[in-house]
């Protein structure tokens, strides 16, 4: 296992000789409304480009069609892949997110609203509607689409799939440990990926518990990169203006805030805590869904009507304008960890919300961020956002450098791993 920790310029990894392949897939959940599955490919379009890569790539979720959010691509089912017994592709990335997971029906619940628009469009589903009755429409997804072959839905056995080339994982995270009965053919599956690149230790640590052998790198996630191709201070102006356009006072400094559905009682507290911060610093205060499929607009609509209009809703729905909008903010709290992501990559002071999730905590040990910036409760919001502003902007820009290098380095690594 190695973790990499030291810096490296984006100029110096665009000095490689350029990158020739027929068709390169990046296959993860970016088919749902959520900005960091959908920020993966645009992102690792990037990484491939800055290095001179010529050949096509090829963005697969499990549904066909345009990316949500205004992403800007079309993602490709992986089925119509998978079920090919000829080599389709020269390599397939399996990429971003806490996709190294066992639990189909699960993942799928992600898409059933999804599928459900998709499906009632179909007259043969509203025939069979009417003679049997509503469909479970999670089992039908796992049943279509999720590989009966696979442990997981994103866990793919090369051996299995003639079709895929090469199969590496890119900044991938693994959320919970395998069960025993598991173990045998997640290893098996991971043994036959000609690289793999996980996003903190905590998820290389569950893959070598499972029996894996092969080498597991560990960077930060793909995403601390964002500002080496997202000035700040371009997305930032524009930000301002979207942010205006909710009534935004952009003339004050603003904290960006983000959550998923809270208790009745959080709603209160966070309100609390955000509005002595507000007060105290002086600061305007703007609720930014990033998450739509886990409903962070209703959580942050509520929000804003708890604390009688004096939040600002700010409603934006593109992957673009979120960019832009996280820019704009001088300081940042939130659940998202794409959300925190990408405030650290830009160098804003940022909090990281209480959440039942680990990889939170491995972003922040990974990338060399004090741990105190994980709340664990939001009645600590307050006090914890003063702290933050008092480290102030170079603290993060300087961790943001070395989490960039240490990326670049290992996205070289995977590169020469995949060439043809």
């Amino acid at each position: 296992m190695n973790s990499n920790s030291n810096a490296q310029t984006p100029t110096e990894s665009q000095s490689h000789p350029p990158i020739t392949s027929a068709v390169t897939g990046i296959f993860c959940t970016c088919d749902v409304e959520n900005y960091g599955d959908l920020l993966y490919p645009i992102m690792f379009r990037h990484m491939m480009q800055s290095r001179q890569h010529t050949g096509e790539i090829k963005s697969y979720g499990f549904l066909d069609g345009a990316a949500p959010a205004q992403a800007g691509y079309e993602v490709d089912s992986i089925s119509g892949v998978l079920n090919e017994h000829t080599a389709q592709l020269t390599a397939l990335v399996i990429g971003g997110g806490d996709i190294l997971r066992t639990d189909k029906n699960k993942i799928a619940s992600h898409y059933e609203s999804l599928y459900r628009q998709r499906v009632l469009k179909s007259p043969w589903y509203r025939i069979r509607k009417r003679l049997f009755g509503e469909s479970d429409l999670i089992k039908t997804f796992v049943h279509k689409f999720m590989a009966d072959r696979s442990i997981g839905p994103l866990i793919l056995d090369a051996k299995d799939y003639p079709a895929l080339g090469l199969v590496a994982y890119c900044s991938c995270g693994v959320p919970f440990e395998f069960k025993e009965q598991e173990k045998a053919a997640v290893a098996q599956a991971f043994n036959h990926a000609d690289f793999i690149y996980v996003r903190d230790h905590q998820s290389a640590e569950k893959l070598q518990r499972a029996g894996v052998m092969q080498n597991i790198e560990v960077a930060p996630d793909l995403i601390v990169t964002l500002s080496d191709f997202y000035e700040r201070t371009a997305e930032a102006k524009r930000g301002r203006a979207i942010l205006y356009s909710y009534g935004v006072d952009t003339s004050k400094r603003v904290l960006g805030f983000q959550c998923g559905p809270q208790s009745a009682s959080d709603y209160a507290e966070i309100a609390k805590q955000i509005a002595h911060y507000s007060q105290q610093s002086g600061c305007e205060v703007a609720l930014v869904p990033v998450g739509y499929c886990h409903n962070d607009d209703k959580a942050l609509q509520r929000l804003a009507a708890v604390s009688q209009g004096a939040f600002k809703y700010v409603g934006v729905r593109s992957v673009q304008d979120m960019i832009s909008v996280l820019a704009a903010c001088g300081i940042f709290m939130g659940t998202s960890m794409h959300a925190n992501i990408t405030a650290f990559s830009f160098g804003i002071p940022h909090l990281v919300g209480p959440r039942a999730a680990d990889k939170l905590g491995g972003f922040l040990d990974i990338t060399g961020l004090d741990p105190g910036l994980g709340l664990n409760t939001w009645s600590e919001a307050a006090v914890r956002l003063q702290w933050v502003e008092e480290l102030g902007a170079r603290y993060f820009e300087g961790k943001a450098v070395l989490a960039k290098g240490s990326v670049h380095k290992t996205f070289d690594r995977l590169v020469q791993a995949i060439k043809p």
